[in-house]
């Protein structure tokens, strides 16, 4: 009874501008998360480098209409503070597109015969360290950086079930990232383009005024 009351009641145009905003808001994030969930399915055990073209796919059949920049910054900000809480492995697992690798069986040769190079090359660190996770903990940023690609990966492997759950975790927290620059940039694009055409005009306002000025001053006006 209470709810079929205050229902009827009539609203304020601040009721109504907080529902419309509460909508709008849900609209928007329901929109990102649904693109957001196809670049994910689609750059499952992609590379890296196929980041571009299948964000340009989606984007081709994306319902952005209602997805608002105001969310998406919302969203990027949940993102980066998602990614504080993993290291080093899930960082070398993503940057070397080991995941990718191991994905692809003509990589699989490849792989095969670098790890076991590489169990040599690495055994002394790993015996010191514990495992491959920790090894990785025990190298310097320096160090980090002068490993070559295939180094990373093998770095970057997951040695349980729970290291591989959190390189997946990450891996789509990446995705999202770059997904969400990439549709930040494109529903702002109509704002910006009509910011630069007003600004266009106002500086062509201003020259002609600048230039009546200068024939009034002459006597040439």
């Amino acid at each position: 009874m209470t709810v079929k009351i205050i229902s009827e009641l009539p609203l304020t145009k601040e009721m109504k501008k907080a529902f419309e905003e509460v909508n709008a808001s849900a609209t928007s994030r329901g929109l990102i998360n649904q693109y957001l969930s196809g670049v994910l399915k689609e750059m499952k055990n992609q590379p890296r480098s196929q980041q571009d073209v299948v964000n340009a796919d989606v984007l081709k059949d994306a319902n952005i209409n209602g997805i608002r920049v105001k969310e998406i910054e919302e969203k990027q900000a949940e993102v980066k503070e998602s990614l504080k809480k993993y290291g080093a492995q899930e960082k070398l697992n993503y940057y070397s597109d080991a995941k990718a690798m191991e994905a692809d069986p003509n990589e699989a040769v490849a792989r095969n015969l670098f790890t076991a190079a590489m169990g040599v090359a690495m055994g002394v660190t790993s015996a010191v360290a514990g495992s491959a996770e920790a090894a990785v903990g025990t190298m310097g940023a320096a160090a980090l950086y002068m490993v070559t690609k295939s180094t990373m990966r093998y770095l970057g492997q997951a040695e349980t079930p729970e290291q591989a759950k959190k390189i997946d975790e990450y891996t789509d927290l990446k995705h999202a990232q770059f997904a969400l620059k990439k549709l930040k940039k494109v529903v702002e694009a109509p704002a910006k383009a009509a910011e630069k055409e007003a600004l266009k005009k106002d500086i062509q306002k201003a020259r002609i005024i600048a230039s009546q000025g200068m024939m009034a001053r002459t006597g040439r006006f």
